[in-house]
């Protein structure tokens, strides 16, 4: 299996497969019944938004977490995920960012790897 985001009515279903170097990070935690968060953050005009969501782990050697995401908890924009295990457990960043947009007609993305580094400033927006 491998990781993806989806509509799935009002909600955005994000599936990632963990790496096995993300796993040792997590440490066996995700295999216990502590709660298990998926953290979407982003910067808008240099103020952080942040939102989290429980999620379900399919544990394995590749442990897989799965995350319903209220559609309007997300406005469109590049959201970057993180895990974090129990209450006040580490943040640990995963190598993926989730893409919204602004209208039912283009999809939405979750783009895996690490992010990019640009050598251009971001344009001025019009």
């Amino acid at each position: 299996m491998s990781s993806w985001a989806r509509r799935v009515r009002d909600d955005v279903r994000v599936v990632v497969t963990l790496s096995g170097d993300l796993h040792d990070r997590v440490g066996d935690a995700l295999g216990t019944e502590q709660q298990v968060w998926l953290r979407l953050s982003r910067k808008v005009d240099g103020e952080p938004q942040r939102l989290r969501v429980p999620v379900e782990v399919t544990p394995g050697d590749r442990p897989v977490v799965t995350a319903t995401v209220p559609l309007a908890s997300v406005p469109h924009g590049t959201w970057n995920l993180a895990l974090r295990v129990g209450q006040g457990g580490p943040v640990v960043p995963l190598e993926a960012r989730l893409l919204t947009t602004d209208t039912a007609v283009q999809p939405l993305a979750l783009l895996a790897g690490p992010k990019p580094t640009t050598r251009l400033p971001e344009p001025t927006p019009r």
